[in-house]
């Protein structure tokens, strides 16, 4: 289901911790969070927003003892 909550790129930058700039790189890039342009302003769905930074979701790795 597609939410109707929409955040500018600067509500989505407080939201993630990124800056403006490095959305705005990001989404030159092709490498952002789906977006709408709508004139000259970006806006992104927040679920699509939330589940693009959740695609980057790593797991720590285990620091296995060296066996020297």
């Amino acid at each position: 289901m597609q939410s109707n909550e929409f955040l500018s790129a600067t509500q989505a930058a407080a939201f993630s911790g990124l800056s403006v700039s490095y959305l705005n790189k990001l989404r030159s890039a092709g490498r952002g969070s789906p977006f709408l342009k709508v004139g000259r302003r970006c806006l992104y769905r927040k679920d699509q927003f939330e589940n693009w930074l959740a695609s980057h979701q790593k797991q720590p790795t285990k620091n296995e003892p060296s066996t020297k």
